[in-house]
């Protein structure tokens, strides 16, 4: 998989809006990696890179394996 994803940069059709870095979230349906866009000074979920997990610790094994191997 591969995603088109700039962390940190301006989303270009509101200048206000920034994307951040992909974390381990969590929802009702588990954990996944995803990334929050801040927009006028509110966070909230922006993307999903990820299946679902029941822990933490999958999620969070999913997104090293993906920083190792530059998947993001």
């Amino acid at each position: 998989m591969s995603f088109d994803h700039n962390p940190g940069t301006a989303v270009p059709e509101k200048s206000d809006r920034v994307v951040g870095e992909p974390e381990v979230m969590q929802s009702a349906a588990g954990y996944y990696v995803g990334c929050y866009v801040t927009e006028d000074g509110f966070a909230s979920p922006h993307s999903r890179f990820s299946d679902y997990f029941p822990k933490e610790q999958q999620a969070q094994a999913w997104l090293d394996a993906a920083r190792r191997t530059n998947s993001l």
